[in-house]
């Protein structure tokens, strides 16, 4: 039978309406465990917050087997089956759904979930965010990554205190640290509807502690801390800005982890053990190490783990990133400041965040690669864990200065903002002053704050293609001619609009009679 994994299960919204949107409208992301069905649909229906259908979407999903997993994300459409259009909604509430398999092939008709979307206001008119999942935590020895020496990999839902280069965790055993930090990778950021962090979900690999090591023999990780080799009790330390955001206890038992919870699989991880509330009974922990067995066995038959044409095509894809964008994204990252500013690296930074899907898929395909597996890079040779960290980092820059430049526009926005109200705010909040040129009458330029709050006409100008047509030798052609357009605005009281105008012309630029408001 199918299921929803429940630890990947995320929500979010999505509005119109620029920075100050009006309502909002759910998404909901999650993954699908097999066996799936041939021809099946995930079939996904959601009620607004009065009960009442809102939409339903049918996602085609590929057949799997029990061990396949098939991540789906639904967004609301823009229209209903019947053609009405999909409204947002404008007040905080609750959500439900339900998500099901449907096979006509196979007569399949599956509930997976019974779910809800739990939306909150900030107070601040038309302001939105998903309640946030945090204080769930998850353990995993990554066998996936690294079968012969898994990383202690431990998952946190955590409400954004800081930008996720500022978490770092600690592991302390029977009360002692032990060496080696691990800092953090953001897995999933969740936002509100004008695009403000809310939390995350953050990954901690630790590289200094191993689950096992069957390469020990070798002289392979001889300075690495392993679990398997010291039953204990330990905790997992999360800092932000030198406080303590979490804390996360599990034991060591006869070389294996123990911690009530339960075992789900995880599509970069293998398995994971999601941790449940103190005093339930610890977890079945055979799928978490099953990982490693099946590592053992395949190694026996002398079969390779490592797909030769599928660890080509990551390192081709690496290296093409980092070619491109490590002299950006490959320090420390850095957001805000100069970097929030600077345009181009803004730029950068969104087309480098776009490649991050197919870099996942490929990395995902070297699921029972080493990290010490030799490769070459860039005319060189370094081990394949060397490739992931750095282009790693060059995601963690990129989002660093994403965060940092919405951070730092909404920052020089404000000003604005707090002079304007009514129908001015909602005009000039979808057209920002750091991306519009605001004029007032004969074409004067607005600067200031104070300026914007104080003219009665504002006027947009921009180009515009004119259609033309001519007659030549007897055919008729058509083309076009450069314009411009240009459209007014005109306030009374308060900043409430009292009147729109707007004016069309050829030529390069308009005249200043384009700038005066009509009689």
């Amino acid at each position: 039978m199918s299921f929803v994994v429940d630890h990947t299960i995320r929500h979010a919204l999505v509005a119109a309406g620029g920075y100050r949107p009006r309502g909002w409208l759910p998404v909901v992301r999650f993954t699908v465990g097999g066996p799936v069905p041939a021809g099946a649909l995930v079939v996904v229906t959601v009620r607004r917050p009065d009960g009442e259908l809102w939409f339903e979407v049918r996602t085609p999903v590929p057949e799997t087997g029990e061990a396949g997993l098939v991540e789906c994300e639904v967004r609301p459409p823009a229209v209903t089956a019947e053609g009405a259009a999909v409204e947002e909604w404008t007040i905080a509430g609750v959500a439900d759904y339900t998500v099901r398999v449907v096979s006509a092939l196979e007569g399949a008709d599956e509930l997976l979930l019974e779910g809800a979307v739990e939306v909150e206001s900030s107070g601040e008119e038309g302001r939105f965010a998903p309640a946030a999942r945090t204080g769930r935590a998850a353990l995993a020895l990554d066998a996936l990554d690294e079968p012969d020496a898994p990383r202690l990999t431990v998952l946190l839902e955590l409400r954004a205190e800081g930008d996720p280069f500022e978490y770092e965790a600690h592991l302390f055993c029977e009360g002692e640290r032990v060496p080696g930090p691990a800092t953090a990778v953001a897995r999933s950021v969740d936002t509100d509807t004008v695009g403000e962090v809310i939390s995350y979900e953050l990954l901690f690999a630790f590289d200094a502690v191993r689950g096992w090591n069957k390469l020990a023999a070798t002289g392979w990780g001889g300075d690495w801390f392993l679990l398997d080799r010291r039953d204990g009790s330990y905790e997992v330390r999360v800092l932000c800005r030198s406080e303590v955001a979490a804390v996360v206890a599990f034991s060591i038992e006869n070389g294996r982890l123990v911690a009530p919870g339960g075992v789900e699989p995880d599509r970069w991880l293998g398995h994971i053990l999601v941790l449940g509330e103190p005093g339930t009974a610890p977890a079945d922990m055979e799928a978490l190490y099953r990982d490693r067995r099946g590592r053992e066995e395949a190694t026996a038959s002398g079969s390779s783990p490592i797909d030769a044409e599928a660890l080509q095509a990551y390192t081709d894809r690496a290296e093409r990133l980092l070619a491109t964008w490590e002299s950006d994204f490959g320090g420390p990252p850095a957001g805000g400041g100069a970097h929030a500013l600077d345009s181009g690296l803004r730029l950068a930074a969104e087309a480098l965040e776009r490649e991050r899907e197919g870099y996942l898929d490929r990395r995902a395909a070297l699921a029972r690669a080493a990290d010490s597996t030799p490769v070459q890079l860039l005319g060189v040779g370094v081990e394949l864990g060397v490739v992931h960290a750095r282009v790693e980092r060059l995601f963690a820059g990129a989002a660093a200065v994403l965060h940092g430049a919405e951070r730092t526009q909404n920052e020089a926005l404000a000003a604005y903002r707090a002079v304007l109200g009514a129908d001015k705010l909602a005009i000039f909040d979808e057209h920002p002053a750091d991306a519009f040129q605001y004029l007032t009458t004969d074409g004067v330029l607005l600067e200031t704050p104070e300026q914007l709050a104080a003219a009665e006409f504002w006027y947009f100008e921009g180009p515009l293609d004119l259609e033309t047509r001519a007659t030549v030798d007897g055919v008729s052609v058509t083309g076009t001619s450069e314009g411009w357009r240009v459209l007014g605005y005109r306030f009374g009281l308060e900043g409430a609009l009292v009147g729109r105008h707007e004016a069309r012309g050829t030529g390069p630029g308009a005249p200043l009679t384009a700038f005066r408001w009509p009689r």
